[in-house]
């Protein structure tokens, strides 16, 4: 129910919360379901703004936050099932427009988030990249996925 707060170890697929604004706060180990009072204060405190992809056939439903590049945008998938770290596809690294440095560190701007530095790693990915739980154990992210106002 919206307003309630979970603290469990299971697996939920994002599509169990369209509609609704969600917190993920990995660190915390919890997630919280928004009511509408407080939906407004949670995306001014944590949020960041998303892309909601559904495939082919509209069954997935995955959220691409964008990271700010010298040229344009790139739109990375929010994976929590990903403890690889931040996973940069090979065609975003040769492309200059990230600057990710020899050890693989990365400054990336999510959203309207200050930039921070991340330890990336190069992979064969048909996506710009995609944040895993290095990303979230860093601070609480809030996502609106009420229709249209994703993205």
């Amino acid at each position: 129910a919206t307003g309630d707060v979970y603290t469990a170890e299971f697996l939920l697929a994002l599509d169990a919360f369209r509609g609704e604004v969600v917190t993920l706060d990995w660190a915390a180990g919890t997630l919280t379901v928004h009511a509408p009072a407080d939906a407004a204060a949670a995306l001014t405190r944590t949020g960041v703004p998303a892309r909601i992809a559904t495939g082919d056939t509209g069954r997935f439903y995955s959220a691409l936050l964008p990271v700010a590049a010298s040229r344009g945008t790139f739109w990375f998938l929010l994976d929590s099932g990903n403890i690889r770290g931040t996973l940069v596809a090979r065609h975003v690294a040769r492309d200059g427009r990230l600057n990710v440095a020899e050890n693989g560190d990365a400054v990336l701007k999510i959203g309207a988030r200050p930039p921070l530095t991340l330890r990336t790693e190069a992979a064969d990915l048909d996506i710009d990249g995609a944040l895993g739980a290095a990303w979230l154990l860093l601070s609480p992210v809030t996502l609106d996925l009420r229709d249209g106002a994703a993205g």
